[in-house]
């Protein structure tokens, strides 16, 4: 401390800025950085100003945030499709293998006894042909091209028709 002097000196104090009770700066002053805001008949004006320029650094940090979720929901939209036309593949697949089970899980006996039994009867073929398509889960578009065959064939041509064809 210096001498002749009640309060600490600004060494003492380690260069801080003057104590409270001497303080030449208002505590208007240091709340708004420094800038001498006088209350006076533009007080409401000056507020106002201050108001305006804190609204202004929200919607700064809005509209941010809200390019941010753009973005992110745009992301978001991308990965759904992506989602959607995968399931789409998939599903696809799935009736895919389940034809092929049934298939698979046919009994070769019965099969086996239905194809003689066309083979051999000349009466019940348009039953048998469809059991058969049944069992090895012919699509719409092969059954009609066997049907068709059959029907075209009834002359003898055809070697499971018993006709001897070639």
């Amino acid at each position: 401390m210096s001498s002749g002097t009640s309060s600490p000196s600004l060494e003492d104090r380690g260069g801080l800025s003057p104590p409270p009770h001497r303080s030449p700066v208002s505590s208007e002053t240091r709340a708004f950085g420094g800038t001498s805001l006088r209350r006076s008949s533009d007080g409401k004006s000056v507020h106002a100003a201050l108001e305006t320029r804190e609204h202004g650094k929200e919607t700064l940090v809005l509209r941010k945030q809200l390019r941010e979720l753009q973005g992110s929901i745009m992301d978001a939209d991308d990965k759904a499709a992506r989602i959607e036309e995968q399931a789409r593949v998939l599903k696809e697949e799935i009736r895919r293998l389940e034809r092929n089970a049934k298939r698979e899980g046919a009994n070769l006996e019965y099969l086996k006894n239905v194809i003689v039994a066309f083979m051999t009867n000349r009466i019940g073929r348009d039953k048998m042909l469809l059991a058969i398509a049944t069992i090895l889960q012919f699509s719409p578009e092969e059954l009609r091209t066997v049907q068709s065959q059959t029907k075209t064939s009834s002359g003898g041509r055809s070697w499971f028709l018993g006709g001897g064809g070639s």
